[in-house]
């Protein structure tokens, strides 16, 4: 399976996964057809989903709540002086500096790419992307003026396991992306279509929502919205192919 190119990360990875995996994927169940339990999986891959998404916010919810947490403070001080950006590698480097973290340079890459979304350099944009939550909290910028020399054991903590669940969660949907794309056998569209209830053409929230309650997961109205938020539901629909790109490991 082809492998983008991660050398902006500062981290050598082969255009190929590894020869191991290829004797291991010998031995799993294949899913040609949308059956066996390729639809229950996704269900709880997408409840999963929504589980680790909501325990980061929470996360993000009490770091930003910190009387001495400002976001764009802390930005400057991984930005190079009179700079507005920081390269992938760069903004890495001092992440993990600053944590004292060491994820797979798998998790490493997944994680840079949900948010960089195409931008070549990190600006501050996409770093308040990785630290506000979801579903919306109640913060006001202190602005750049504010510079802020010292933090609390507690604002250190909490930077330090955000970033440690961001990198944790990148490394374990990964996996279930694999996985998914394993037990539907290359087909992950057919199993996406499936979805569609009355042959739209596309899916909508309320397909999803259907989904999980016919696999006898519960499911809030505000979860889906967290989820349509994981998932990249820009308007309240998705194209098949749209949907299969979300599920498709890097």
């Amino acid at each position: 399976m082809c492998i983008r190119d991660r050398s902006c990360y500062g981290v050598i990875v082969v255009a190929s996964m590894e020869r191991g995996l290829e004797s291991e994927r010998e031995v799993r169940p294949m899913y040609v057809a949308v059956g066996g339990d390729s639809t229950g999986f996704l269900a709880r891959f997408m409840y999963r989903a929504l589980e680790m998404a909501k325990e980061i916010d929470e996360i993000r919810t009490e770091l930003l709540a910190c009387h001495d947490f400002e976001p764009y403070e802390v930005f400057n001080t991984l930005i190079t002086k009179g700079a507005r950006s920081i390269s992938p590698k760069e903004f890495v480097d001092a992440i993990l500096h600053m944590t004292s973290l060491t994820p797979s340079p798998h998790a490493i890459f997944a994680t840079i790419e949900r948010q960089r979304q195409g931008n070549p350099q990190i600006e501050f944009e996409t770093f308040v992307r990785f630290i506000y939550p979801l579903k919306g909290a109640n913060w006001t910028p202190l602005g750049p003026k504010k510079l802020l020399k010292i933090y609390g054991e507690r604002t250190i903590e909490l930077f330090s396991k955000l970033w440690s669940m961001l990198f944790a969660r990148e490394e374990e949907m990964q996996a279930m992306k694999l996985d998914l794309s394993w037990r539907t056998g290359g087909r992950l569209i057919d199993l996406v279509a499936a979805l569609d209830r009355g042959g739209k053409g596309f899916i909508t929230l309320d397909d999803l929502y259907v989904h999980f309650r016919t696999n006898s997961i519960p499911i809030s109205k505000a979860d889906l919205h967290i989820l349509s938020l994981e998932f990249g539901f820009e308007t309240s629909r998705k194209s098949y192919q749209e949907f299969c790109n979300e599920l498709l490991p890097l």
